[in-house]
């Protein structure tokens, strides 16, 4: 090669590998390696093209998302950027050094990125998921001033605001827990003079990191809250501000009162009394919004104020005075909304306030009108003294105005009105009439499943919608004498006159057909649909429904299972909270609603023949029921009715073999299925042993009855006394597990080692019913056709002595059933053919 071609070549590949660190700058490997192996063919030991090589080498071994967050911070690459903010979001775990290096990357800039949302987001991500993240934020809270890192993290944006406190909240990103306190009472001091300072505009921010803070650790932070940090806390309720604010200001308020005590309810009752009684109009809206936000979290101190002399009787002439100020009457409607919680209060809005309201129910402006008619709802249906029989078609036709405004509330703005409109409805959808309007409101009733599918899983609509179901299609409680009594006694006892006699529109007849109405127009699935997303407050009222709903045919019963409703109360059933009679109540209505749909469901259509996961989870909620505590009656003795069902659901469970239902039911319920095979009751006694003469049909149940233990020996004799019941199905039972236990020899071999057995045996054939005699037949042709030797000689026997042939003759005499004559020659032939 001549000196102008090694000069060209040379020339060459320095631009080749100039180029090479141009595409490995922007992320670009592979184009940068094909243009440096280039360069290294033309030139391998020029200077440039070396230490584009070493750089090559170098970038590596850096791991893939410090590349994405170098050029993210050094070249302002936005798309480097939304990839390191994808790469954190799939949780890829990341060895310490690059979590560590990372968030000093991202934290390095003085001034806010171009792109702060994904700066926020990166950062975020980090804190999230890296222990090394959160120790490097927690080594920089440390290093002096808490502040500087602070208001590095702060400004960023919300997400890496709630990583500071994620830190904060992390024992092992600190040395020692020592450190962790000191710096996060520092923090929440911070966050404080944010909140003061109202530093990022709606001090939403500032709000949520107290909040957090507060809920984790409020009896080492509460004593930090003075008057003035109290009062600006409380108002951050003010009703004008959006959710994002009044949400953690609410929690905060919690948490502090929890914390202090006494003290916390001083400060609030000086709080909501100083604004009230300056009367101006940001005064009154403070004091209005502040005391509707209490209501729901500390009521009784809540009525306590609300109930002070005076103070409701003065609040109508001040709002009058006050009739300018729009804000003012919406933040007093909040308060009257949220006051009726408490009954003692709806009575003093009752008495002091119907005027107004109803002036404010007529308002042109939307909001106000709402809230307000949704108030007059909740008083007009508090109980009171002066109720009287001959006022009750006034506060009828009172009650229809209400109704009829809260129903016109959903085709004026469904989404924007959901909320007002739902909430009112449950109310008022206790009464009967109010009950049949809205079921037969076909277009108001679309529009209403409609919403209540669109509301978002934790909204008041979604509670307030449930409710206005459970009202449609709730059947009053079937009252024993002994509780028709009791109920009379309390009537005499609260001075008012017993009345037992129920509105025909709560007749069973009448829920029936809400009912139906409610599963043909898709109630049920949009309850099922919301299932998976509910709160267990809302799922207790589910489960209501749905034992309501499962009272109906056959036929709306196989559309409730098609749309997944078996799925739904298998999965959910225990999942509940409450007082431990509240999640026993509950889980029984689950639990029974699921019996109601196994019942009436072809388990080889719902399930497939050879069974899945969700068919083993349907028995424990069904077995949960045979039990004496489950089924308890909250005012009187055990209820049967979800006992029997369950029973039922279970035969058909176990109907169809080798779907793994018998074994597992076997296991888990065989005790308490005995149990009620010696019921008093008959038709839980039947449904008890026409399940196991289903379980029979499997080995797991046979061996129950075959295992050569005294225990095993006393299941077949109750079952042989059973076959003698004086109640048919119970003795067609009965015959038919004997029937099915019999061809096993060791069943015969027990039977003959039972003084009386063969004799219970044979006389099934003297049963005036047919089906007992068939089953009676099988039974003795099982015997007679024993294999084993032994066996089978001292079974015949004992017939024999027991003058079967002269029975069994009887027998062919006085049927014309082919298929027991048929049986009776087999039984005569090989007892003839069998003589000793």
């Amino acid at each position: 090669m001549t000196t102008e071609e090694k000069d060209e070549a040379e020339k060459r590949a320095e631009t080749l590998a100039t180029r090479a660190l141009e595409l490995l700058g922007k992320g670009e490997a592979q184009n940068a390696y094909r243009a440096l192996q280039e360069a290294i063919h033309l030139a391998p030991d020029n200077v440039k093209v070396k230490y584009a090589f070493a750089s090559l080498r170098q970038d590596d071994s850096k791991h893939a998302l410090f590349k994405l967050c170098q050029r993210f911070v050094h070249e302002n690459d936005e798309a480097a950027g939304k990839e390191a903010k994808s790469y954190l979001h799939a949780s890829q775990i990341l060895p310490t050094d690059v979590a560590r290096d990372c968030t000093e990357l991202i934290l390095r800039r003085d001034t806010l990125l171009r792109y702060q949302n994904l700066q926020d987001g990166i950062l975020a991500g980090l804190l999230r998921g890296s222990p090394a993240a959160k120790a490097t934020l927690a080594e920089k809270l440390q290093e002096g001033n808490t502040t500087i890192p602070f208001e590095e993290v702060y400004t960023i944006g919300d997400d890496a605001s709630d990583g500071i406190v994620t830190v904060v909240l992390s024992p092992a990103a600190w040395k020692t827990e020592a450190a962790r306190e000191i710096c996060e009472k520092d923090v929440f001091r911070l966050y404080v003079a944010k909140l003061l300072a109202g530093g990022d505009g709606d001090n939403s921010r500032a709000m949520k990191g107290i909040s957090r803070l507060m809920a984790t650790d409020a009896s080492r932070l509460y004593e930090i809250v003075d008057d003035d940090v109290f009062d600006a806390i409380l108002s951050c309720l003010d009703y004008r501000n959006p959710m994002e604010i009044k949400s953690p200001a609410t929690l905060t308020i919690v948490k502090y009162i929890e914390a202090a005590e006494d003290r916390g309810q001083i400060n609030l009752t000086k709080f909501v009394t100083a604004h009230y009684s300056k009367q101006t109009a940001g005064d009154l809206i403070l004091a209005f919004s502040a005391a509707a936000a209490v209501f729901p979290i500390a009521t009784p101190m809540a009525v306590t104020l609300f109930l002070t002399k005076d103070f409701l009787p003065s609040l109508v002439p001040l709002m009058e005075k006050r009739a300018k100020s729009k804000h003012v009457e919406m933040a007093a409607l909040e308060m009257l909304n949220a006051a009726c919680i408490d009954g003692a209060c709806r009575q003093s809005i009752k008495k002091y306030c119907m005027d107004w309201l109803t002036e404010m129910s007529k308002s042109n402006q939307a909001n106000k009108s709402a809230i307000a008619t949704v108030v007059l709802a909740k008083v007009q249906n508090a109980p009171s003294q002066d109720d009287s029989a001959s006022k009750r078609p006034q506060l009828w036709n009172e009650n229809e105005d209400i109704v009829h405004k809260l129903t016109q509330l959903m085709f004026e703005d469904p989404k924007a009105n959901r909320n007002t409109s739902f909430e009112g409805l449950a109310h008022s959808s206790i009464h009967p009439k109010v009950k049949e309007k809205l079921v037969n409101d076909k277009t108001w009733l679309e529009v209403f499943l409609q919403e209540l599918g669109r509301a978002e899983a934790q909204s008041p609509a979604i509670f307030g919608g449930l409710m206005i179901i459970d009202n449609l299609t709730a059947f009053l409680p079937v009252l024993s004498e002994e509780q028709k009594r009791m109920a009379q006694l309390k009537a005499y006892a609260n001075a008012a006159k017993p009345s037992l006699q129920r509105d025909p529109l709560d007749e069973d007849e009448a829920v029936m057909r809400r009912c139906q109405i409610m599963i043909e127009k898709g109630a049920a699935a949009i309850i099922i649909g919301l299932s998976k997303d509910l709160s267990p407050t809302c799922l207790t009222l589910v489960f209501k429904i749905m034992l309501s709903l499962t009272r109906s045919s056959k036929a709306l019963k196989a559309i409730i299972t098609r749309q997944g409703g078996v799925k739904m109360l298998a999965t959910f059933w225990d999942r509940v909270e409450g007082t431990p009679t509240q999640q026993t109540e509950s889980r029984r209505n689950a639990a029974q609603a699921l019996a109601r749909l196994l019942i009436s469901s072809d388990p080889s259509i719902v399930f497939g023949r050879t069974g899945n996961a969700l068919l083993q989870s349907t028995i424990p909620p069904l077995v949960s029921l045979l039990t004496e505590n489950a089924t308890m009656s909250l005012e009187g003795p055990r209820d049967l009715l979800p006992t029997y069902e369950a029973l039922l659901a279970l035969t058909n469970l176990a109907s169809i073999p080798g779907n793994g239902a018998a074994p597992n039911i076997v296991k888990s319920s065989y005790t308490s299925i005995e149990d009620l095979a010696l019921a008093k009751n008959t038709r839980v006694q039947c449904a008890a042993i026409e399940l196991v003469c289903n379980l029979a049909q499997d080995p797991a149940g046979t061996l129950l009855f075959a295992d050569p233990t005294p225990e095993a020996e006393r299941r077949l004799y109750i079952i042989l006394a059973l076959t003698g019941s004086e109640d048919l199905g119970t003795r067609k039972a009965a015959g038919g597990a004997l029937a099915s236990l019999t061809e096993w020899e060791s069943i015969i071999r027990a039977i003959n080692k039972r003084e009386g057995a063969l004799e219970m045996v044979l006389n099934m054939l003297d049963d005036e019913y047919a089906d007992v005699i068939h089953r009676g037949m099988v039974c003795l042709v099982n015997v007679i056709n024993v294999m084993d030797d032994e066996v089978g000689r001292t079974a015949r026997k004992r017939l024999r002595q027991l003058d079967v042939e002269r029975r069994l003759s009887k027998v062919k005499r006085g049927t014309l059933i082919k298929e027991i004559h048929d049986l009776v020659d087999q039984a005569l032939g090989t007892l003839e053919g069998k003589k000793p």
